[in-house]
């Protein structure tokens, strides 16, 4: 079973990984209800955050790379 730290962690990069996704379509603006309902959050609580978006500004690509060179990878991760 994993930590509660260590499913944060997750959370967070794979919530960066589909922003970034998105920055690169040209989609600049991201919803966070419709971001957690992606993540499998439930509805009662996705709702409450329908009027809450984040703005991907043009550097948000290197941010991420630098956020995620930071990071260690997840133990169990096997490198090729």
């Amino acid at each position: 079973m994993q930590s509660s730290q260590e499913l944060q962690l997750k959370i967070k990069d794979l919530m960066l990984d589909l922003m970034a996704v998105l920055h690169e379509n040209g989609i600049k603006e991201v919803h966070m209800g419709g971001m957690m309902r992606l993540l499998g959050v439930e509805e009662d609580v996705a709702k409450e955050y329908d009027h809450e978006r984040i703005r991907l500004g043009e550097n948000f690509l290197a941010v991420v790379q630098e956020f995620e060179a930071q990071q260690p990878p997840p133990s169990g991760t096997v490198l090729h």
